[in-house]
């Protein structure tokens, strides 16, 4: 009546063995560097924000999904606009002078 019960063995995956490691390897992708979006490369399908100095050879765009029927990616987009009181203000008004 008191007999034992033998516990039951762990049945997992099997060890990896040293010719499997080399597909880990293919699995992790790894993160392209994107190339930059140039004037000559812009599409519809780019964010048209321009980035650094276009007299400098790293001129380019900002190149992400543009929002549909605009020129600008979500970020850009909400920053190419000033709010009404910021356009009003006095230091934003022209000088008659």
């Amino acid at each position: 009546m008191n007999e034992q019960i033998n516990p039951v063995k762990f049945i997992g995956p099997p060890a990896a063995t040293a010719d499997h490691l080399p597909l880990l390897g293919k699995l992790v992708r790894k993160t392209a560097k994107r190339k930059l979006v140039t004037t000559m490369t812009l599409t519809d399908d780019t964010c048209k924000w321009p980035i650094g100095d276009p007299a400098k050879p790293d001129f380019h765009y900002c190149g992400q999904l543009p929002q549909n029927g605009r020129p600008y990616c979500d970020k850009h987009n909400s920053m190419s606009y000033q709010s009404a009181r910021r356009k009003n203000s006095p230091e934003n008004a022209s000088d008659p002078d």
